[in-house]
């Protein structure tokens, strides 16, 4: 998959707030509602809004999967912590469906559950085999780094949003959240949209709307 596609940055862009940018999803947050604020005129449409911020879906997600992410590991379909998963899956559809656009059906096995939640962040497990006797033998999966050059992107994001945040710091910058309102008009953001920066002498410069 090419590195400037639109879904895969989204993954990515997922994968990096649940994990090494964890500290900065808020804040990360704040900037993209202010970008939405300033494309337009702090009037935004509400599913807008809910893409663009990550807050929320991440912390549904990171209930569900986030000790599934240790390479190594086995896992088969009729672990306890599998079958959990696969149970609070089920019971939060329509949760899944609103803040992630993931569907789960009543056929879906605990790993094919699984699988569908990791491909939000474009991981998966890896089949290695059967264990068991006869009678009992189980599929097993691991989970192992994809190995997509995805780290090096991680750690320029963790640069730039270290830069930001002392930016930020240094500059007493606050935003008035009550300031935007929603509307039934779509926008049409797209995630080349999540905030725009400037690059001047190899520094990362966040791009704010004149107020």
């Amino acid at each position: 998959m090419a590195l400037d596609d639109e879904e895969w940055y989204g993954k990515l862009l997922s994968h990096y707030y649940l994990t090494v940018g964890r500290s900065y999803l808020i804040e990360r947050d704040s900037r993209q509602l202010r970008a939405i604020a300033c494309h337009t005129k702090n009037r935004l449409w509400l599913p807008d809004f809910n893409r663009s911020l990550l807050s929320t879906s991440l912390r549904l997600l990171e209930t569900l999967i986030i000790n599934l992410l240790k390479p190594g590991i086995q896992y088969k379909g009729s672990d306890p912590n599998l079958q959990l998963i696969a149970e609070l899956a089920n019971a939060n559809k329509r949760e899944l469906k609103t803040f992630l656009g993931l569907t789960i059906v009543e056929s879906d096995t605990p790993i094919k559950i699984v699988q569908k939640l990791l491909g939000i962040l474009g991981l998966k497990l890896t089949y290695i085999g059967r264990l068991g006797s006869r009678e009992q033998r189980e599929r097993v999966y691991v989970f192992k780094s994809p190995g997509d050059g995805r780290e090096e992107i991680f750690t320029s994001w963790l640069q730039r949003d270290d830069f930001i945040q002392a930016e930020l710091v240094s500059n007493n910058n606050t935003y008035n959240l009550s300031a935007v309102s929603t509307i039934g008009k779509d926008n049409n953001l797209s995630y080349g949209a999540d905030i725009e920066y400037r690059v001047r002498k190899t520094k990362y410069y966040p791009v704010w709307c004149n107020s």
